[in-house]
C-alpha cells in the first residue's frame, strides 16, 4: 500500500542467530541490481517514543488535518525519451526528419552495446 509506511514495512525478531549471515542478506536485499530496496534498523538504534498525556488535544487535531499522497514520476528510460522528444520536434515542424535520425542513433547505440 502507498498510503502507509507501516503497512509496507516488515519486522522480525531472530533471537538466535549468526550476525554476518544476517547482514549477507540484507546488503543482498538492498542491492539496487536485485530490485530491493529498503531500510534496516536494529533493536539496538531505535527508540520508543509515547504520546504525552497531557497533549491528547494536539493528536486530535492533528487527525483533522488533510493528508495525500504525491505518486512519484515514472522513469523513462534515456532512448525513450530521446525518441519522444525527436517526434514532438518533428510533430510540430520545428526539426524535418528528427524522428528518424535519432531513431537511427538510437538503433546504432544499442547494436554497437550489443557487440560488446
Amino acid at each position: 500500500m502507498e498510503s502507509n509506511d507501516f503497512l509496507n514495512s516488515v519486522s522480525l525478531a531472530l533471537p538466535h542467530y549468526d550476525e554476518a549471515a544476517v547482514n549477507a542478506i540484507i546488503e543482498k536485499l538492498q542491492d539496487p541490481e536485485t530490485g530491493g530496496a529498503g531500510e534496516v534498523v536494529k533493536e539496538r538504534e531505535m527508540a520508543l517514543y509515547r504520546r504525552a498525556a497531557d497533549k491528547a488535544d494536539l493528536f486530535t487535531a492533528l487527525a483533522k488535518v488533510p493528508t495525500y499522497v504525491v505518486d512519484r514520476r515514472k522513469r523513462i528510460a534515456e532512448t525513450s525519451r530521446l525518441i519522444k522528444f525527436a517526434r514532438l520536434l518533428t510533430r510540430h515542424a520545428l526539426a524535418d526528419q528528427l524522428q528518424s535520425q535519432s531513431r537511427r542513433f538510437v538503433i546504432e547505440k544499442i547494436l554497437e552495446q550489443r557487440e560488446r
